[in-house]
């Protein structure tokens, strides 16, 4: 591998699996119901749907290891939570003026 190639893999890491289509679907759906009740549960739920390609994960319908899993790795998954929904906060939530 070139010099030039680093800097790539750096910033993304190599997948570990492909979601398929109806998984992404179901996801999606997921997402759309849970918003209405708990934003920052769905987001976080969608945050583990991607991460899942790259890492590692117990299956999202196992409650208790997704909870062991979530309490091990919070703090990593605190930051990859800001780093990619905080666009979404500064953008699209409309804010109240005092």
């Amino acid at each position: 591998m070139g010099k030039a190639a680093r800097p790539k893999t750096l910033k993304k890491p190599q997948k570990i699996r492909e979601r398929s289509d109806e998984e992404i679907k179901a996801v999606v759906i997921a997402y759309q119901k849970l918003y209405t009740i708990s934003p920052f549960v769905a987001n976080m739920m969608l945050l583990c749907s991607e991460l899942s390609e790259y890492i590692q994960m117990p299956p999202l319908d196992d409650e208790k290891k997704m909870d062991d899993f979530i309490k091990e790795n919070q703090e990593g998954l605190v930051v990859q939570f800001v780093r990619r929904f905080s666009s979404v906060d500064v953008y699209a939530i409309p804010r109240v003026l005092n």
